[in-house]
């Protein structure tokens, strides 16, 4: 229906460019990503300005026409309609059981615990729990359905999670279907017997670890304070002996946002088998709330998909919206929430979403007779979407951002249907790097930032690297602007960041790749801390300069380097980084001081990543 109608409306006057398309120009290339399909292409500039201004042949509107490039004024609307039928009704397939709301562990970013307004907490009892598994099953869309035990700590509730357990076994021979069992655990419980029991009924434990013990004690801890790291690492290990399949959760949180990459490294390191990690985006309390910037959480969290891809490990939170693009299919919902679950409060209220636990809002007290589709709260969320968000129907990731967070848009916009403004920082960064990954040519240099990426940071700067993870999000540009200040004085000492000087070694040695120096100090300032070190055979050239894109521009033109084939590698995102991502650089956030307690092959291999990827200039005309 929504092609021939198209065909029926479009004819050779009246085009337009897609108005849902994205773009983004080098110098002499133009990236573009059109929703239909999730299609990507490359175009010289001389190409895309024909397109635009419509001089173009007969053949080539036809082919433009088909490809959705070119459309119909209008196609706004049509599109709309065709993706708001596509939404259907709600359909049940996953039930979150909340076995109990209190949790052992007092982890400040928590979104459960963070919105309850008293000490109560409850346990669910067995009764309530076999009642609305009969529920779901009687409710159920999919043989292959998927129940999810959850809080506060569920296995602190541990006698109730276990009959649960065995009666959806039973429920699964009476029905025949294939029920995926799922804990979401802070991994502080453990008991051999346990663990024999999950093993002989198949269940997954999703353990909560943010990285090593340096950053994971920061903001996870016990009640007394108390970092969990070394308890849960045991933990895993236990588990793992005991045979239990086991994915880890990391939260992204202040103290680990430039640092993904490296704790996937990290995992792989010291958990060689966890073969699945989620990353989860910040989110807010009634009590915890904090600003990030969300354009620097995407770049590290592709590298940080990009490093586990190389090494054999699912990320979710990418793959998951990768895996429709290859299908050329719509993602309009990332989360089950949105018409596809329900959820049971340890009280045996029945809710849509558990962030919404502690508040109580969209929980509902129901006898189970009512129908999953024709319930009121479900078909609410059911109609979540962003193609039926006002502020949503002009964006051109409307088909792919998923929906976002509903949960979040209502405790920062106040309502459920009001955009997750963190999605708009990051889904243009996403798509992106997955245009970066179909086209870019395999990189032929690294331009490499000196302070702070190449040299190690000394104890003042720490210090002052403190001040600003206490002071916040608000004062950063101003202390960056002291810190590169304080990093210009020629009488700063410091050592160099071997483990990278090493990775690059190994690469140029590999790959033959060439290495250049930019920043802001002077060059003869570096060179004195290169022959310091024996280092200066290993760069071609330094240039010091403020990083403007005016001023990058002209050290691609020294160089005789394009934007598609350089890795830019810094430390701070927005005085660093981002003017070179602006200009269309791949780039990697790289703090030396990290050395301290994530030494390991990171940098090495996700430089190997972009070398094995296919050449973008054989693939182009595939992609």
């Amino acid at each position: 229906f929504f092609r021939k109608t198209l065909d029926l409306k479009m004819g050779q006057k009246n085009l337009v460019l897609n108005p849902f398309s994205f773009y983004f120009s080098t110098k002499n290339y133009v990236y573009l990503y059109v929703p239909y399909k999730h299609s990507f292409y490359k175009l010289t500039k001389e190409e895309f300005k024909k397109i635009k201004e419509l001089k173009l042949k007969e053949k080539e509107v036809k082919d433009l026409k088909e490809k959705r490039i070119l459309v119909n004024k209008d196609y706004k609307k049509l599109f709309l309609e065709n993706y708001q039928r596509l939404l259907g009704n709600p359909e049940l397939k996953l039930m979150y059981l909340i076995s109990t709301d209190y949790c052992n562990l007092r982890c400040k970013y928590c979104f459960i615990e963070g919105n309850y307004k008293t000490e109560k907490r409850n346990f669910l009892d067995i009764e309530t729990g076999k009642k609305w598994i009969d529920y779901f099953y009687e409710n159920l869309k999919t043989q292959n359905p998927l129940i999810i035990f959850y809080g506060g700590e569920p296995l602190l509730n541990q006698q109730v999670v276990v009959e649960l357990i065995k009666y959806i076994r039973q429920k699964d021979k009476e029905k025949g279907t294939k029920t995926r069992i799922g804990i979401n655990t802070n991994g502080t419980i453990f008991s051999k017997k346990l663990a024999r029991f999950f093993k002989e009924n198949n269940v997954t434990l999703t353990i909560s670890l943010d990285g090593p013990k340096e950053l994971n004690d920061k903001i996870r801890f016990f009640e007394n304070n108390k970092g969990v790291y070394d308890v849960v690492a045991k933990n895993i290990l236990n588990y793992h002996k005991e045979g239990v399949r086991i994915t880890l959760s990391v939260t992204i949180n202040k103290y680990n946002v430039p640092f993904l990459p490296q704790i996937v490294q990290f995992i792989k390191d010291n958990f060689p088998f966890i073969n699945s990690i989620g990353f989860n985006l910040p989110l807010a309390s009634l009590s915890y709330f904090r600003d990030y910037d969300y354009e620097e959480i995407m770049l590290n969290l592709y590298n940080a998909y990009r490093l586990a891809k190389f090494l054999g490990i699912y990320e979710d939170r990418i793959q998951r919206r990768l895996e429709p693009i290859i299908n050329e299919i719509p993602y309009l919902k990332d989360c089950a929430g949105c018409g596809n679950q329900i959820v049971v409060s340890p009280e045996g209220l029945i809710g849509a979403c558990h962030g919404f636990l502690g508040i109580k809002k969209y929980f509902k007290k129901l006898e189970p007779k009512f129908k999953f589709e024709e319930e009121e709260l479900f078909k609410l969320w059911n109609s979540i979407s962003p193609v039926n968000k006002d502020d949503c129907k002009d964006c051109p990731f409307i088909l792919i951002c998923g929906n976002a967070c509903p949960y979040y848009s209502y405790l920062a916009e106040g309502s459920l249907f009001k955009k997750d403004k963190r999605y708009c920082q990051m889904m243009p960064i996403f798509i992106q790097e997955t245009i970066k990954d179909l086209f870019y040519p395999k990189p032929k240099a690294l331009f490499v930032d000196f302070d702070g990426v190449l040299n190690n940071i000394d104890p003042l700067v720490v210090f002052i690297r403190n001040l600003l993870e206490t002071l916040g999000f608000y004062f950063e540009d101003r202390i960056e602007k002291l810190l590169i200040d304080y990093y210009k004085k020629e009488s700063v000492d410091f050592d160099m960041n071997w483990n990278l000087i090493n990775a690059l070694k190994r690469l140029k040695k590999e790959f033959n790749l060439k290495y250049y120096i930019v920043t802001r100090r002077k060059k003869e300032s570096v060179l004195k801390h290169l022959k310091r070190f024996n280092l200066t055979d290993l760069f071609e050239d330094i240039y010091s300069i403020d990083k403007t894109q005016k001023n990058i521009k002209k050290v691609l033109e020294l160089t005789g380097l394009e934007v598609e084939e350089v890795i830019y590698v810094g430390d701070f995102f927005r005085w660093d980084i981002i003017n070179f991502y602006r200009l269309g650089f791949r780039c990697i956030q790289y703090y030396a001081f990290t050395n301290k307690f994530l030494e390991n092959d990171w940098f090495y291999n996700l430089i190997k990543y972009f070398m094995v990827l296919p050449d973008g200039k054989k693939s182009n005309e595939k992609n």
